[in-house]
């Protein structure tokens, strides 16, 4: 083989290797952004999901209290409803409704009144209620909106449930 034409070839396989390498390079950069702009949104994500996941353990202990809250009879029933916050106190409660059923079954019938509330807290009070076990239904929800401020006025809540005669 001619000294010219080594030489050529050589040359050239080196170029072509040069470029492949250059390709390969710019792919694989491209490839490390991608991956890493899709770590950094799983990461946020990752962190998003950790604080749902706070929330939803609040609002399961928030249920807890409200069923224990709307099953106990007398003082308790109030001890543990000002216990649930603040907000979520009601100013007035009555006495529970309850009916005989057959077999040892009893419906009770639970009404709450909030005053100067923001309506949407006690919307998720009602939610916790019916989640429970066993549930306790809206059967009326009277709101007057307050005057003075948006999304606040007074709510008067019946819930009501079936449960095993204590």
């Amino acid at each position: 083989m001619n000294e010219t034409l080594k030489l050529r070839t050589t040359s050239i396989v080196a170029a072509v290797t040069l470029v492949g390498g250059v390709v390969m390079a710019g792919y694989t950069m491209r490839k490390v952004e991608n991956m890493s702009s899709s770590i950094k949104r799983n990461r946020d994500l990752v962190r998003e999901v950790e604080e749902l996941h706070e929330s939803f353990r609040l609002y399961d202990r928030a249920s807890e209290e409200i069923g224990k809250a709307l099953s106990a009879v007398g003082p308790a029933r109030e001890a543990l409803l000002a216990k649930l916050g603040a907000n979520l106190r009601p100013d007035d409660v009555n006495p529970p409704e309850k009916v005989s059923l057959d077999r040892g079954w009893v419906a009770l019938t639970q009404q709450l009144t909030f005053n100067n509330v923001d309506i949407r807290s006690v919307m998720a009070f009602v939610e916790s209620a019916e989640r429970l076990r066993p549930p306790w239904r809206l059967t009326s929800c009277d709101v007057r909106a307050s005057s003075s401020a948006a999304g606040r006025g007074q709510v008067v809540l019946r819930l009501s449930t079936v449960q095993r005669a204590p």
